[in-house]
């Protein structure tokens, strides 16, 4: 199986919207094989983002 994983954070990061309609319109199914985060306040850096790393990771390879 195939899964997605996007991380964004707002309002100064980008928008994952779009990627997001055109993977569901393709097939993806949200928390199946997609997994589109969008974090308050997160921006453009590691440290915005290593916290959400692990849950990352516990998507994209399942036990």
């Amino acid at each position: 199986m195939v899964r997605f994983y996007q991380d964004t954070g707002w309002p100064d990061d980008n928008s994952l919207g779009g990627i997001e309609d055109e993977l569901l319109s393709q097939g993806f199914v949200l928390g199946l094989d997609l997994m589109s985060v969008t974090a308050e306040g997160g921006e453009h850096s590691a440290t915005s983002w290593e916290h959400r790393f692990p849950n990352a990771l516990r998507f994209l390879f399942p036990p």
